[in-house]
């Protein structure tokens, strides 16, 4: 009797038949791909290469993510315009039947954050926050090439003869702990 040799490493858990079910009620859920692998007891690298062995299962889970999505973004959309809603206060009355026996209208402000948010990643080239850096009185900064052969004093000779009046480099003191603090 001949015996088929089996795959080396462990059988896979990957099952075509219940796995993308899983894995696409998790995703519609809202779960991460995180938790959908901790859920079926896989570790999430794993997941990822059955995304790349099985495309039927990355677009399912694409598919089942796309309503959760557009939810979200339909309600922060919202919060971030603000809006106004009808609270409903409802009561039992004397025959035991839900009434209702007050309404309010309020209003929830929009949000500033969501704006800030929004219009950050919808219009990065006007609101993005930048950070620039620059050299002294917005000048170019300057970059100063050390040698591997150069003693940090003839480093300070050198420098000091290339700066401009009224500056000059220092070298830095030590403490008693031999660490370096600038002067």
């Amino acid at each position: 009797m001949i015996k088929t040799k089996r795959p080396l490493g462990r059988p896979t858990k990957y099952n075509p038949k219940t796995t993308p079910q899983i894995v696409k009620d998790y995703a519609a859920k809202g779960m991460i791909n995180r938790e959908i692998a901790k859920r079926i007891g896989i570790n999430v690298c794993t997941l990822y290469e059955w995304f790349n062995l099985y495309s039927d299962l990355a677009n399912t889970i694409e598919e089942a993510r796309r309503p959760v999505d557009e939810e979200i973004e339909r309600s922060t959309f919202q919060r971030a315009k603000g809006y106004n809603y009808t609270e409903v206060t409802k009561e039992r009355n004397s025959d035991g039947k839900m009434v209702i026996t007050k309404k309010v209208k309020k209003h929830i402000p929009a949000e500033p954050s969501l704006n800030r948010f929004w219009l950050k990643n919808r219009k990065p080239d006007i609101w993005q926050e930048r950070t620039e850096i620059t050299g002294p009185k917005g000048g170019p900064i300057g970059i100063v090439f050390m040698p591997d052969k150069i003693t940090p004093e003839e480093w300070l000779k050198d420098a000091n003869s290339n700066t401009t009046e009224g500056t000059s480099v220092e070298p830095a003191a030590e403490t008693d702990a031999g660490t370096e603090v600038s002067g």
